[in-house]
């Protein structure tokens, strides 16, 4: 048998025994035209078959946004945080000088010597003067930066950045202390037509920046059981939350390092931590800010999708910072932890402005973040590092996102009409020992 006759019959039995109907067809028939027909119409479906196979593995990991507009009969609430831009209260570091002055022992835990200067330096004598500027600040300085920084820094800067060291080598307890009260901050507080006036109801943390800053439906607090679980059906500006304010700019420290008077506030999900350091806006002393919001939320797809989401701390190197254990996974939060660690492993010190718990710190002291620090220099190189991409966090979207978009308006507040009537309550209040706001609204 030749091996063109061997093929032949080879094709004759396998179209004979196949499954696949085209073939069997092509191969029962004995017609010539036919067969060809069969196998004619088998190449074609079997191509466009191969064609989708081809297009599906093509698409099978690619991603495409779809937007939703939703109407609903109501929605959740999101929280509200607001901070004064004056992280320390001239009268709260007064107090805690005068309590380390009568009880030593009770002050062991931070630097009385430097408490002191600062309490001269940015808060004066108790009539409110600036005092002399007799002794500097207890030193801390090391090498020089060297040529590639610049050595130029303003005198207010290194200030600040001394300050800061000073400010975040005390306890959360302590910070809150120093920090204005509650009492002291929020005058008026209403919540779809109803008092809410009541400080269980603020969740209080503190910034590197702002101080005391005050939460109105965290869902972490557990002291308001309906913290996170607020709906509003209402719009309008009868509706939703509104506060009054009270900056009490008479207990602001001086010499710059509180610069500016207002009030720092975010609108974020009351599921995440608030972070108006760097998603906050600015209100003016004296104004009425009507805020209006849109939620947004978005849903991502994770690995092997290019949007490659995360949910969960558990795949990113961050989970040694037990307030991980607290908060949901962001972004914005993973890249905090990112910065923060790497500060910490190669300089030995937390960078004063990335922690928000005492826990955050692992041990470490914070950086002295002036100009003549070695903790400077190490700080600037891994910048530089992440700005040149040689240093990379394991950081991606969040799966699960909600965000607010924005739009305000201002006004002149108090009217002078009511500014008269406001005031003659606070007076009146204060007779009968309630707390006042006389201060700057």
């Amino acid at each position: 048998m030749g091996r063109s006759n061997y093929v032949s019959t080879a094709w004759e039995g396998f179209l004979g025994r196949t499954n696949i109907i085209g073939l069997t067809n092509a191969g029962e028939t004995k017609s010539g035209i036919r067969k060809w027909i069969w196998l004619i119409l088998f190449t074609v479906f079997f191509a466009l078959t191969l064609r989708e196979l081809v297009k599906l593995y093509e698409n099978i990991n690619k991603t495409g946004t779809q937007l939703e507009m939703i109407s609903r009969q109501s929605e959740y609430f999101p929280a509200v945080t607001v901070c004064n831009f004056n992280r320390i209260s001239c009268s709260n570091l007064r107090s805690l000088v005068s309590e380390c002055q009568k009880d030593p022992e009770s002050c062991s835990d931070f630097d009385v010597e430097k408490l002191l200067y600062y309490s001269q330096y940015a808060c004066g004598n108790e009539a409110g003067q600036p005092a002399r500027r007799k002794r500097q600040a207890p030193s801390d300085s090391g090498p020089g930066p060297g040529p590639m920084f610049n050595q130029d820094t303003p005198e207010l800067t290194e200030q600040e950045n001394k300050f800061m060291q000073f400010y975040m080598n005390f306890s959360d307890t302590r910070r809150q202390f120093l920090g204005q009260s509650f009492d002291t901050l929020i005058k008026e507080c209403v919540f779809n037509e109803r008092d809410c006036l009541n400080k269980t109801l603020f969740l209080v943390s503190t910034t590197p920046k702002y101080g005391n800053c005050y939460t109105f439906n965290q869902a972490i607090n557990y002291k308001d059981p309906l913290a996170g679980k607020r709906l509003m059906s209402q719009t309008g500006n009868n509706f939703g939350l509104r506060l009054v304010l009270n900056l009490e700019q008479k207990d602001y420290m001086m010499t710059g390092l509180t610069q500016s008077a207002g009030i720092r506030f975010t609108v974020h999900s009351s599921q995440v931590q608030s972070s108006p350091d760097n998603l906050g806006l600015d209100l003016h002393p004296a104004t009425t800010a009507m805020v209006a919001l849109k939620q947004v939320n978005y849903s991502r797809l994770p690995y092997p999708y290019k949007t490659d989401c995360m949910s969960t701390w558990d795949h990113t190197d961050y989970t040694i910072f037990n307030s991980s254990k607290i908060w949901p996974y962001s972004i914005a939060k993973c890249k905090r932890y990112c910065i923060l660690h790497e500060v910490i492993e190669s300089c030995k010190c937390f960078h004063p402005l990335y922690v928000d718990i005492d826990s955050d710190k692992l041990g470490n002291p914070p950086c002295n973040l002036t100009t003549s620090s070695e903790n400077y220099i190490c700080i600037q190189k891994i910048m530089t590092e992440f700005d040149a991409s040689n240093r990379t966090c394991t950081c991606q979207p969040s799966c699960e996102e909600t965000d607010y978009e924005i739009t305000m308006s201002n006004s002149m507040w108090p009217s002078t009409q009511y500014k008269d009537w406001f005031f003659f309550t606070a007076a009146i209040n204060a007779y009968i020992g309630q707390p006042t706001a006389a201060g700057n609204i």
